[in-house]
């Protein structure tokens, strides 16, 4: 596989750049190691000033780092003639959809990041249209942005995003202020992205969006204390509280099911697989040993 993002020794300091012969002494990051692979899906975790969303910044260089290095696709995010390159290559969706909205209409809003990298017009229409496709809001492109839900706000973001065409793109807790439908939208979205082949960072404090992803890394202190596969993730129950977190909804069951004698699989990781298997088991009975 082909690395997207390497980050080596990367540290960050809030302040570093006015005061140098004094800078702050607590690193945001400090010393962080990391690679991501094309076509992986990640999940960043940790508790409020953990570092997550400097992470973030600094992997799509929106940050500098103040130690160690960030490349994109060999790319050194602290070379300024890079970018624009990397800025395209790597995009990032906020948590608040209302900061992500540059223009009264949606498609012009969508087409505003193309326009910025020079692409021609023609060519930018076609962007413009694949993207609202992409997110379901190809019928509404030429509505006002401030006719629109926060839901549908932040996909229009998304759609900026993606008329960009990136390998990898970010989402800083971009479900956080939205409501159960408008959550459920935007991480369809990501699947879908997934399934085609994208890379996709999402950092989130809803501990159930991390189930799917193939790699959970949990953050504490600036550093990365853990980056498994989620099923090892949270079979370290330790781990994930001295982290600041808690358990997935359906894994605190099926481990409050497993201490009643019922030996649900560690596969079983989300609430529509739990209730899937305790279906077939429920068919099952009587019927013979159950398979997990």
């Amino acid at each position: 596989m082909n690395t997207v993002i390497r980050a080596e020794g990367l540290s960050f300091v809030y302040g570093w750049e006015k005061d140098r012969e004094h800078p702050v002494s607590e690193k945001v990051l400090d010393q962080v190691d990391l690679a991501i692979e094309e076509g992986q899906s990640i999940v960043i975790l940790g508790e409020n000033g953990s570092g997550k969303s400097t992470l973030a910044r600094c992997l799509n260089a929106l940050l500098c780092p103040t130690g160690g290095r960030v490349l994109v696709r060999g790319m050194d995010t602290a070379e300024e003639q890079n970018l624009y390159a990397i800025r395209s290559t790597v995009g990032i969706v906020f948590q608040n959809p209302d900061n992500q909205i540059v223009s009264s209409i949606v498609e012009e809003d969508v087409a505003f990041g193309p326009e910025n990298l020079g692409i021609p017009t023609e060519e930018i229409r076609l962007r413009v249209d694949r993207a609202l496709k992409d997110v379901g809001l190809y019928e509404m492109r030429g509505r006002s942005t401030y006719q629109l839900s926060g839901g549908q706000k932040q996909r229009i973001a998304i759609a900026g995003v993606l008329a960009m065409r990136p390998a990898c793109m970010i989402f800083d807790e971009s479900t956080a202020m939205l409501d159960p439908r408008g959550r459920k939208d935007v991480l369809n979205i990501m699947e879908q992205l997934r399934a085609e082949g994208m890379t996709t960072i999402l950092i989130t404090h809803f501990m159930e969006e991390a189930v799917r992803a193939d790699r959970v890394l949990i953050m504490k202190k600036g550093k990365i204390i853990a980056d498994e596969p989620p099923e090892k993730i949270f079979s370290r129950e330790e781990l994930v509280r001295e982290a600041g977190l808690e358990l997935p909804p359906a894994i605190r069951i099926r481990n409050l099911l497993r201490r009643n004698g019922v030996p649900v699989p560690d596969r079983i990781l989300g609430m529509e697989a739990l209730a899937d298997w305790l279906c077939a088991r429920k068919k099952d009975a009587g019927g013979g040993s159950h398979e997990d």
